[in-house]
């Protein structure tokens, strides 16, 4: 609890706070496998806090490898290209052991030639068991005699719960190079000691910058910037910033809290889209918006986010019933709507109370893919559990939680299923179920998977 009184030191713990974030050491991503600590360099571990952005630095390592071959590229890039010959990224939460435990079914071998097959060379596509073969076979040769020329990628280590851990153990013991992403609470002494440690801390304030430039040039017309420019590594070279990015990037420079807040790219696409929306007195709604995330409650953003995924569900099933946006409506088509769209609203809280249920379980289990066993049982033990056929129908395309092939459910980010998740023991709490909901703080607030939740 901060009182008015406690202000000077909590702007001394903010700047002390913000200097645990400075990069101590820079390293570019051409250095990335270079030896130190005294190791050869060939693993790395990157660690990094919920959303600073973990996934989008391997999919733009492989993405900056596979633009090598087009002209007038740095020198320095052309490293991903003399370095690899193949970079293979393994989502660990897609290593389901229940899809890959049957040795005696060539899709199903939990080997690491199989997975990546599977989850990286599109191997649901191949229809023939005998094209199948072939590519596990060249993978399998590729990693046997060309290690050193292939680069894993294991993006998740906190999400390994339920997967099949001969896979992990096989591509921990590649021979060539690694590159581990995880959260700091999921990593083992054994894992940590056998790589190299790093960081990721988010976006510099460079990166900001260009990030929110970027943002709001879907506001200019297609024909005044090149496509390769809009998808090349956030660099400073870039267009002049609208209008919009110009107050955002002085809003974010005069107000330290939230800026560094916005080292979080998932935190900085947030405040970029509540920005859009606020007209021209932005800044006064975001310090409002913004005051909560600054002392340590992401709450706030989180809101913005599911209002807006409501939102977008509202328009997709408004064009599918009318063929329109809710915003071309004629007289008669918007009464029309208003009364047909009112079953849906009158289920919100419903399903955003099915969403918390389903977001606990998940993290209770440990799942990131949530099993449609887990799913069935919310809707049929929730007090909405009347309107289950609705509510099922509003799950699977509100968009707040995605499919696999395989028909477990997702959320679109871990930290949205945290956000989920709070706001059910929240919801307990208001409902005047406080047994149940000490019960779950008490075995939810010392394991550090919750503490994201819980904040």
């Amino acid at each position: 609890v901060v009182t008015r009184s406690d202000q000077g030191v909590r702007q001394q713990h903010l700047e002390a706070y913000s200097q645990l974030y400075k990069i101590k050491q820079h390293i570019a991503p051409e250095t990335l496998f270079a030896p130190r600590e005294g190791k050869d360099g060939k693993t790395v571990l990157v660690l990094g806090a919920a959303g600073i952005g973990k996934t989008v630095f391997c999919q733009w390592l492989a993405h900056r490898w596979t633009c090598n071959e087009e002209k007038g590229r740095a020198q320095k890039d052309q490293w991903y290209a003399g370095k690899f010959e193949a970079v293979y990224v393994l989502p660990v939460r897609n290593l389901k052991k229940d899809k890959y435990n049957d040795r005696m079914k060539l899709r199903g071998r939990p080997n690491l030639a199989t997975a990546i097959v599977q989850e990286c060379l599109d191997g649901r596509s191949l229809e023939g068991e005998e094209d199948f073969k072939r590519y596990v076979s060249y993978v399998r040769e590729q990693l046997k005699a060309r290690p050193k020329e292939v680069l894993i990628i294991l993006d998740g280590l906190d999400e390994r719960n339920q997967v099949c851990e001969e896979i992990i153990t096989q591509a921990k013991k590649h021979q060539g190079y690694s590159l581990w992403l995880s959260r700091p609470y999921a990593v083992d002494r054994a894992t940590s000691d056998q790589a190299v440690l790093v960081e990721n801390i988010g976006f510099s304030s460079k990166h900001i910058r260009a990030y929110v430039g970027r943002y709001y040039q879907k506001d200019i017309p297609a024909s005044e910037y090149k496509e390769e420019k809009r998808i090349t590594s956030l660099s400073t070279e870039q267009k002049q910033p609208t209008s919009a990015a110009k107050e955002l990037i002085t809003f974010l420079k005069t107000h330290r809290d939230v800026h560094d807040l916005a080292q979080s790219p998932i935190n900085l696409e947030i405040f970029c889209a509540i920005w859009a929306e606020q007209g021209e007195d932005s800044g006064e709604k975001l310090k409002a918006a913004f005051k909560k995330a600054a002392n340590g409650s992401l709450i706030n953003l989180y809101d913005v986010v599911r209002d807006k995924i409501w939102q977008r569900y509202k328009e997709k099933w408004c064009e599918e019933k009318f063929k329109k946006p809710s915003t071309e409506l004629d007289d008669d088509e918007g009464p029309l709507f208003r009364q047909q769209w009112k079953e849906k609203k009158d289920l919100q809280e419903g399903l955003y109370a099915v969403l918390g249920d389903i977001a606990l379980k998940g993290l209770a289990h440990g799942q990131v893919l949530i099993d449609n066993k887990t799913v069935e049982g919310v809707l049929a033990g929730n007090v909405y559990k009347e309107n289950k056929e609705t509510l099922r129908g509003m799950l699977g395309k509100s968009g707040f939680l995605r499919k696999t092939e395989g028909g477990d459910r997702y959320f679109s980010h871990l930290t949205l299923q945290e956000y989920f998740a709070g706001q059910e023991l929240a919801r307990l709490c208001r409902g005047g179920n406080l047994q149940e909901a000490a019960r779950r703080l008490n075995m939810y607030k010392y394991p550090p998977q919750y503490r994201v939740m819980l904040r």
